[in-house]
């Protein structure tokens, strides 16, 4: 898994798939106020953990490997979590970026649009479809 990010951007060092770094272009782009990968990273795994395993692994695997791999939701079960409030998941994106609430926000826009813009269309439908209702603006597509 490649993790090694320089500079203020978060560009990455090394990576096989252009993706990637358009990814962490377009969240740098965003300007959210924190490292691209870390905020990619802390979306990515809290998304993953309120999704249906499926619609997880979909998404997981849509995305480069490196990126692919931080998708949460670890364990198999066809059904979301639980439902999830707006502030518990911005508060677990929060926690894993040590930033606060609205900067949680902006993170997670950014990088589901940066997502939406990369993967197939198909995968955002899906993912949009199963999101439970107060996370819906919060993704991108």
């Amino acid at each position: 898994m490649i993790r090694a990010v320089t500079g203020s951007t978060g560009r990455m060092d090394s990576h096989p798939d252009t993706r990637s770094q358009d990814i962490i272009d377009r969240v740098a782009a965003a300007g959210v106020g924190l490292p691209p990968w870390q905020a990619v990273c802390a979306v990515l795994e809290t998304l993953g953990e309120v999704l249906p395993y499926g619609t997880a692994a979909y998404l997981a695997s849509s995305l480069p490997d490196e990126m692919g791999a931080e998708v949460g939701r670890h364990f198999p079960a066809d059904s979301a979590v639980s439902q999830i409030d707006r502030t518990e998941f911005l508060a677990a994106v929060a926690r894993r970026c040590d930033c606060g609430l609205d900067a949680a926000e902006r993170a997670t826009r950014a990088v589901t649009e940066a997502i939406a813009a990369t993967v197939p269309f198909a995968v955002m439908v899906n993912v949009e479809h199963v999101t439970p209702e107060p996370l819906l603006d919060l993704i991108g597509g």
